[in-house]
Formats: structure tokens, sequence, C-alpha cells
């Protein structure tokens, strides 16, 4: 198996007026796939059926992503609000499929009553609320399954004394590429706490 990421990202910190903005921007490439043969077996070991799917025949997926995500702190007397809100917008690669982009937004909001008190019953005391989109592509395993032999036997013939045999069997083969895009899993969080 070979696996390979990618990432490039800055971040910007500004202060204006007591307010903190945090600025993050950054792109991620990623690809996986196997040069291996898979499995097989050597010498009379093979069972009787057996055939061998190399797995370097399956093509790597890859994925594009950018994201964005801007972090805000405002002070508000002894007490602070940050409110942070991101985007990240996904491509999938793979051979013999097209997929539109994902993009999965997200807003997470929190107010501090208590900041980090070195003393006291409460120490901190925030309440925060989140909300956010998240999609995941099919994986590989989906898109390019093992594929299915149905092996019948219509016909046999065995001779003892001469240690002959023959042996007559029809397969039903399935394979080849899903005949339509499978859709990303979607996920919403919505989020309350404490």
């Amino acid at each position: 198996p070979l696996y390979f990421n990618a990432k490039l990202s800055g971040n910007l910190n500004k202060s204006i007026k007591k307010v903190l903005f945090k600025t993050t921007v950054g792109a991620e490439f990623n690809t996986k796939g196997n040069k291996g043969r898979g499995e097989y077996y050597e010498g009379q070991a093979r069972p009787q059926f057996f055939r061998e799917r190399n797995f370097s025949d399956v093509p790597f997926m890859s994925d594009f992503s950018v994201f964005a995500e801007e972090k805000i702190n405002i002070p508000i007397y002894k007490t602070s609000l940050e409110i942070i809100a991101g985007v990240r917008a996904n491509q999938m690669i793979i051979k013999g499929y097209s997929y539109d982009p994902t993009i999965d937004p997200r807003f997470n909001i929190k107010y501090n009553f208590l900041q980090n008190k070195r003393t006291g019953i409460f120490r901190a005391l925030s309440i925060r609320g989140g909300w956010g989109i998240m999609q995941k592509l099919p994986t590989i395993g989906y898109l390019y399954p093992a594929p299915d032999y149905n092996d019948r036997t219509i016909f046999q013939y065995r001779n003892t004394a001469t240690n002959e045999e023959l042996v007559l069997i029809n397969t039903s083969l399935i394979d080849g590429l899903l005949p339509y895009n499978l859709k990303p899993e979607k996920t919403t969080k919505y989020e309350i706490g404490l």
C-alpha cells in the first residue's frame, strides 16, 4: 500500500482594538493505492475455483481540498466571545467516476463567563454552540469491489481406476464499475454545551 499527503497552510493573526482575528487558509492533497499482488496461493495449496485479484488493477484514489477558517476573539469586560467560521471544499479524483466538489461549512460560537481562574469552585465557565456539515465520499471498496464469481458444477465425472477427472462448470461473473455515482454521505452537526 502507498499513501501520499501534502498540505500547505498559512496563518495570519491581527489585533484591532483588543479584538483578535486569526485567519487560516490552505490546501491539501491526498492519494492512496496499492501496488501489491493481492491474495494468492503457490503450488498445490490453491483452493478450488480460486481467482487472484491483483491490487494494482484498482486505481489510486485521490482528493484535493482547499480550506479557510476565521477565528475572532472579542473581549467583553472580564468575559469574552469567541466566534469560529470555516469552510472546506473537496474534490475526489478517481478513474471511472466523476464527482462534483463537496463543500463543508461550519460555525461555532462560545461565550466565556469565567476564564482560567486559579482558585474557586468554578475555574472556567462557558456556553457554546455549533453547527456544521460534513460529507464523506465513498471508499475504494464500494467503487471497485472485488469481482463476484458464482460457480455452479453442471457435470462431473471421476474415474478412480485411471485417476482421471472431468468437471464442467458454469460461471457467472459480476464485475465492473457501478453504473452510477454513489452520493456522498452527508451529516449535519448541531452542538450546544455548558
